[in-house]
């Protein structure tokens, strides 16, 4: 699977578990963190004229979503799970 790491050589799979050991564990911890922090990061960007009152709107509520998920389904992050990063569309 790939990893949002990833440029295309490979790594010594001891090197990889060294490097990134239990990292997953945290970033299960602090997701719940950076939502809340991006919200408020949107919230800024928005009162000083960076973003538009939709697309405050729109990063907000799709921020809260993925809050909801990770409470609702209490998400695992699993070292070699595979991570699709998509961009948000803004009207």
């Amino acid at each position: 699977m790939v990893k949002i790491w990833h440029k295309g050589s490979s790594i010594d799979k001891k090197i990889e578990e060294f490097t990134v050991g239990d990292d997953f564990i945290i970033d299960q911890e602090l997701v719940q963190y950076d939502c809340e922090a991006s919200i408020a990061h949107a919230k800024m960007l928005k009162k000083i004229g960076i973003l538009s009152a939709s697309e405050e709107k729109h990063l907000i509520e799709e921020l809260q979503k993925i809050s909801k998920i990770i409470k609702k389904e209490n998400l695992l992050f699993r070292l070699r799970m595979k991570i699709v990063i998509q961009p948000l569309k803004i009207d």
